[in-house]
């Protein structure tokens, strides 16, 4: 199982600043990728992911879903 992250729903790429998922994944998968005039966008490197789903608990807009591999 690993973590997907839907841009059309994710705030920060609406440029709304969120660290919601990036917090608390112990795994080190989602870092935060600086956007030139922009607030910081979540980047989810999927070879880290342990699919604990700690990052689709917390998404205040479910823009994360957990897939089977």
């Amino acid at each position: 199982v690993t973590a997907s992250i839907n841009t059309e729903d994710c705030l920060a790429y609406k440029n709304t600043e969120c660290r919601s998922c990036y917090d608390p994944c112990e795994a080190g998968s989602i870092s935060m990728t600086p956007r030139l005039g922009g607030v910081t966008i979540p980047t989810l490197n999927t070879s880290f992911c342990t699919g604990c789903g700690a990052c689709f608990a917390v998404c205040p807009t479910k823009a994360i879903s957990m897939t089977t591999n």
